[in-house]
This record gives C-alpha cells, sequence and structure tokens, in this order.
C-alpha cells in the first residue's frame, strides 16, 4: 500500500470511493433513496474544486494500483474557533472491501502528523451521530465527543452529527 498526495488526474477515482464508501458506510443510517442517488459525476466536479484548494490537504492510500482510500483534513471549519491552531478531520472513507486492513489507520497518523506540522494543538471532527463505526475508530486516537452537536439536511433529511475533539499537546 502507497499513501501519497492526490494529483488533478485522481478526481474521478476520489469520487468513485467517495460514493461507494458513503453507499456502504451510511446503510441503515441514511435512507436509501439518497444513496443510490449519489452522483460519481457530481462527486467528481467537488473534488476538483477540494484539489485545487491550498487549504484542504488530502492524501490517498492506493492498494492494487488504484485508489482505495482518502483523508481530507485542514484548519477547523467552524467559526469562533481558531484555524492557526485547531485543525479538522474533513472526511475519510475507505472502500468497503479494504475496511479492516488498517488503511484508515495510516491515512489517519499520517494526517495528525501533518497537523502536528501545521501547529495545531487541537483537531475536531464531526461524525453522524449514529456511525458507531466511525465512533469507535475515532476513540482509538484517543477523539472524544466535545458536546458540539448539529442537525444539517441532507435531500430533505436531517443529519444529525456530533462533534469530536482531540488534544495534540
Amino acid at each position: 500500500m502507497i499513501i501519497r498526495e492526490p494529483t488533478k488526474n485522481d478526481a474521478r477515482d476520489l469520487a468513485e470511493v467517495h460514493v461507494r464508501s458513503w453507499q456502504a458506510a451510511y446503510k441503515g443510517q441514511l435512507p436509501d433513496e439518497i444513496l443510490d442517488n449519489l452522483s460519481v459525476d457530481q462527486r467528481e466536479q467537488q473534488w476538483h474544486l477540494t484539489l485545487n484548494s491550498p487549504s484542504n490537504k488530502v492524501l490517498v492510500a492506493e492498494a492494487d494500483q488504484r485508489i482505495v482510500a482518502f483523508i481530507s483534513f485542514g484548519p477547523v471549519r467552524d467559526e469562533g474557533l481558531d484555524k492557526n491552531s485547531v485543525g479538522e478531520v474533513y472526511a475519510i472513507y475507505a472502500l468497503e472491501e479494504f475496511w479492516d486492513r488498517g488503511i484508515g489507520r495510516k491515512l489517519m497518523e499520517a494526517s495528525l502528523a501533518t497537523l502536528r506540522e501545521m501547529n495545531c494543538a487541537t483537531v475536531k471532527i464531526w461524525l453522524l451521530e449514529t456511525n458507531q463505526r466511525a465512533i469507535s475508530f475515532y476513540q482509538k486516537f484517543g477523539f472524544s465527543a466535545d458536546g458540539a452537536q448539529k442537525a444539517e439536511p441532507l435531500a430533505g433529511v436531517e443529519r444529525r452529527e456530533i462533534r469530536y475533539s482531540l488534544s495534540m499537546v
């Protein structure tokens, strides 16, 4: 397995991983209609924007000569927090057939190392409150719920999220 920064040519592959992993990870947590209607083409356009944004950091994991997972991170997006000392993991996803192989752990370790280099004292992440698999994953790194919650609409459905935090000092 190789961990590397993506190129602009990786947008389509990132979109494929993003859509397929959402469909697997959120099955039973989000309505099937939402998951079935996710568009690789639309996600690819979002990835082109992400890959051209200097504040977004992205790392990909390659296995079998293809992208099988990614992590996206950078300065915290929440209002009222210091973007110079607080980082955020925006997303981490892997194709279902690559779950439980240590790929997520390696991506997380690499992103936390980069966030340390960026002088982040704290790292935040927002999680779907029903995503026990993700909650368990982050808890292994020392993340814990910090009390912040939000509800955001997604295709007419309320998506309830909780924020987790990790002290890096």
